[in-house]
């Protein structure tokens, strides 16, 4: 019974932290996809619809545009594109407006895929590694669950096994997340 307990803590303990880092690089792998993706967008609204304009408000926009690309805030980009679809004089050009929320939603859905990618990761790793600081601490007490604890092993290994087993899973969830988006 002793070496089973060694076993399994350890190896749940060791496959774990493996996933855990190789989870990582596809999570970091995916938001820098991500970037790239919304940075492509801005990019071609302005090279598609604003650089045909010369009115000051599509000059500054364009500038506020290339501002939020430079400091990452795409939330602001956003924003901004709402705002800009809302101006009078804009709302008179027509396709300019309509695209302007197009554009704005498709940086919305960005947003809300990175947010979701960011919560299962937090939620896996959390689960992970508590059920690897759980099984060292297993493995740093065997002798003692072998004399004093022979009617909970049982639970010992359920709760090590179902842990690593919903870790394994929201990580496992997360990579075929990052390898289910396709960008252009």
């Amino acid at each position: 019974m002793e070496n089973s307990l060694y076993y399994t803590f350890s190896t749940i303990a060791q496959v774990l932290a493996g996933f855990l880092a190789l989870s990582g690089v596809f999570v970091l792998f995916q938001f820098e996809r991500y970037l790239t993706l919304q940075t492509y967008v801005i990019k071609s609204y302005i090279k598609v619809y604003l650089q045909k304009y010369a009115q000051s408000d599509v000059l500054m926009l364009i500038l506020q545009l290339e501002d939020t690309i430079v400091s990452n805030d795409f939330s602001r980009t956003y924003n901004i594109l709402i705002e800009f679809s809302e101006n009078q004089s804009i709302k008179a050009l027509g396709d300019l407006s309509k695209a302007a929320i197009s554009y704005a939603n498709g940086i919305r859905i960005i947003q809300l895929n990175k947010i979701k990618l960011l919560n299962l990761t937090r939620a896996s790793l959390i689960i992970g590694v508590s059920i690897i600081l759980y099984s060292l601490v297993i493995l740093a007490n065997v002798e003692c669950i072998i004399i004093n604890c022979v009617d909970y092993r049982f639970w010992f290994f359920l709760v090590g096994i179902i842990g690593a087993s919903v870790s394994l899973g929201l990580m496992s969830y997360a990579i075929l997340i990052t390898l289910k988006v396709k960008t252009k």
